[in-house]
């Protein structure tokens, strides 16, 4: 019976970390177009190189448009890369910016944001009103 016991604590004990859920964390990096980013992981600025050469505003563009954009941790091309998963349209006038995300992560790779901020021109912080999805 001992042994059944010490069994079941154990199995609690294991247990627990996966009854939790997602955990929330912050991830500082530079806001990035997920879709340029994936096809040539040097685009981490707003102008985007194509293969008809440069093409100006193209992260803007795309979030505008719906594309999903990114938090590319520290901002270093080939570094991880954390999917927002908010509406991107409020996001284009911030591309290739520096951001600090709090948020939830659901699975790896992806964040829910729960609070977004910018650093503005002058080097202040400054809160991203977010679109909600429901």
């Amino acid at each position: 019976m001992k042994k059944l016991n010490l069994l079941m604590v154990a199995g609690l004990l294991l247990a627990t970390p996966l009854l939790a859920g997602p955990k929330t964390t912050t991830v500082k990096g530079v806001l990035i177009d997920s879709k340029c980013y994936g096809m040539m992981n040097a685009n981490v600025t707003n102008d985007h190189q194509t293969p008809n050469g440069l093409m100006p505003s193209c992260g803007a563009a795309c979030a505008a448009m719906g594309l999903p954009v990114a938090v590319l941790k520290n901002g270093k091309p080939g570094g991880q890369v954390f999917i927002l998963i908010t509406p991107s349209g409020p996001m284009a006038g911030h591309m290739a910016k520096e951001i600090k995300v709090t948020g939830t992560v659901p699975y790896e790779g992806s964040l829910i944001p729960d609070k977004i901020l910018v650093k503005n021109d002058n080097g202040k912080w400054e809160e991203v009103k977010m679109a909600t999805m429901m």
